[in-house]
């Protein structure tokens, strides 16, 4: 299933199933619940500090791994998991995803449920999970989708996406372009706050073919986020 939308609200829409990734945590699972800022009570069992820098020290300029859609294709680091959507969603609701041994083995690995795996992957055509998996209900992680239609030019869409942000109670995020072997790109940076915590986003969009793709990188260091963004960038390009 792929979804006709504008370029503002593709991009929106990938920071949405974030939301998925910390509903329910502490509930399902007591071990989840350790790295949960919902779950104080237990202060021995979680080695909170520990858990929150291991991905912020990611190096995101070692080795890479390629990431290809119908298309565009570029690099992210390779101790993330890409994801085919389409792999572990289909037809299955979330207890049928957590009953497959794949779907069951990422979803424990990732500390969320069947049902919040089919929240996360259920508009994206390609999602990156960093390998951290998550930390304080927080999946650090990369979303690319499609859509027909024309990549607006930059001062209508900085118009258009400064207003949807400002409404969700993101200000001031910042634009550039970038030249890439997918041409020009659209980039966006911006603090989206999300359920207690601000989420630094990272987005490309760039023109290819009869389509627009966006990629959106999520995590919850600035740095991490940038440092992804940028590989991205630099390794971008059309699809075969």
């Amino acid at each position: 299933m792929r979804l006709t939308r504008s370029l503002p609200a593709a991009l929106l829409v990938l920071t949405l199933p974030l939301a998925g990734c910390s509903d329910g945590d502490p509930g399902d699972d007591p071990s989840a619940a350790g790295s949960s800022s919902a779950a104080p009570s237990e202060p021995s069992e979680e080695p909170t500090d520990e858990p929150t820098d291991e991905p912020t020290d990611e190096p995101a300029s070692g080795d890479a791994q390629p990431v290809e859609t119908d298309q565009v294709a570029f690099e992210v680091p390779a101790d993330w998991e890409v994801v085919d959507p389409d792999e572990f969603t289909g037809d299955k609701d979330g207890g049928a995803i957590e009953d497959d041994p794949a779907g069951g083995e990422l979803t424990d690995r990732l500390g969320i449920s069947g049902d919040q795996l089919l929240q996360m992957m259920g508009q994206a055509d390609v999602i990156v999970l960093s390998g951290a998996g998550s930390v304080d209900g927080f999946i650090d992680n990369l979303n690319v989708l499609h859509y027909p239609g024309p990549l607006p030019n930059t001062p209508e869409l900085q118009s258009q996406l400064t207003e949807q942000y400002a409404n969700l109670g993101a200000d001031d995020p910042q634009f550039s372009t970038a030249q890439t072997g997918a041409g020009e790109a659209v980039l966006v940076e911006y603090v989206l706050p999300l359920q207690g915590r601000e989420v630094q986003g990272r987005a490309i969009a760039v023109q290819s073919g009869s389509d627009v793709v966006t990629i959106t990188v999520s995590a919850r260091d600035a740095d991490l986020a940038t440092r992804v963004a940028e590989q991205v960038v630099a390794s971008l390009s059309a699809a075969g």
